[in-house]
């Protein structure tokens, strides 16, 4: 109810300016086709992929962006977060997509965000500029390599004229339908819809700002609740029944390296397990010995199923998953204890 409170009035504001500055003619309406897009970018061994679910779309509705990076084993895909050139979106939602390997072998990552659009125009999306470090076959040293995607058009339009009449205003406490008859001389009605429109982008401004709060208290989930329900869904996803050890490992490695990262602040996600055991060796105060022992023999392990072709019994499987589950269980903070 809130939420409607404040929106309504804004599109209307919204609509009266947009309609004050030019008559709309048959020939300035696009055809609405909102087809989706999605196209591949390759180089070498290395692809992206963007998917968007319409290229067209109106005040009412949602976007939703899929970027997926796809790389041989021993390559780490950095994907970008969404920012410069998208602030005309809200982000309504995101997450990242379970990581899988294709038939070839190679490891598909991704990201898909859901975004509300906030002013009826024409709009382009950046490009999409994902990192791949690590040794290519081929190439002469380990490095850095990136791969861009082509910015992309959207179109944004107003709502079709159907969607006022289900709008149900009566509702609003103490609203009043605006009399628009009442605006008589053209001076007089610039300067209204001038004062309109500052107190639109005022609103907008201040609803963002206040549903970008909302979305940081929502995602705020404790790192090891995080952790735990993704080794949960590890388990549910059933990858070793299916013969995907190494899938299971590259996923189990990697739920660990982030709770160490939103945890205790290790850069681990970004760091090779040889780079990230000399930062941990010189750390003095965030975990005990034992801890940095056993976290030293999980990920040489992990190392050693994905990258060296050992293939693991079920007793250490099983042995690595309980000492991924036990780790964050130990290191979980008591309550009232400080980090």
């Amino acid at each position: 109810m809130r939420f409607r409170v404040f929106l309504y009035p804004t599109l209307i504001c919204l609509l009266l300016l947009a309609g004050c500055g030019r008559s709309t003619s048959p020939t300035d309406v696009a055809e609405k086709d909102g087809k989706p897009f999605s196209k591949q970018w390759d180089r070498g061994p290395l692809s992206i992929r963007l998917q968007l679910d319409k290229t067209v779309l109106d005040l009412s509705g949602h976007l939703t962006l899929r970027l997926e990076a796809e790389c041989p084993e021993g390559i780490e895909a950095q994907l970008p977060e969404l920012g410069k050139g998208t602030e005309q979106f809200l982000i309504v939602n995101f997450h990242a997509l379970e990581k899988h390997l294709t038939e070839r072998g190679a490891i598909v990552t991704g990201l898909e965000y859901v975004l509300e659009p906030l002013i009826a125009d024409n709009y382009v999306i950046p490009a999409l500029t994902v990192k791949f470090i690590g040794h290519i076959a081929g190439g002469s040293k380990d490095g850095e390599h990136e791969l861009s995607t082509e910015p992309q058009s959207i179109q944004v339009e107003l709502p079709p004229p159907e969607i006022w009449d289900n709008l149900k205003v009566d509702d609003i406490t103490d609203a009043e339908p605006l009399q628009l008859e009442r605006i008589q001389p053209p001076k007089s009605a610039w300067i209204g819809l001038a004062v309109i429109a500052l107190i639109a982008i005022a609103a907008i401004l201040i609803w963002k700002k206040l549903h970008k709060r909302s979305q940081d208290d929502m995602i705020r989930i404790p790192p090891h609740e995080a952790a735990l329900e993704a080794l949960q869904r590890l388990v549910d996803d059933n990858l070793i029944e299916a013969g995907n050890t190494k899938l299971f490992y590259i996923r189990i490695s990697d739920i660990l390296r982030e709770y160490l990262e939103a945890q205790f602040n290790f850069k681990a996600p970004e760091r090779t397990t040889q780079e990230f055991l000399e930062d941990l060796r010189n750390d003095n105060s965030k975990l005990s010995q034992d801890h940095k022992s056993l976290l030293q023999e999980f990920l040489t392990h992990c190392d050693l199923v994905k990258f060296a072709r050992h293939q693991p019994d079920n007793a250490e499987i099983q042995a690595t998953f309980d000492s991924c589950r036990d780790f964050i269980l130990e290191t979980t903070p008591k309550p009232n204890s400080s980090q």
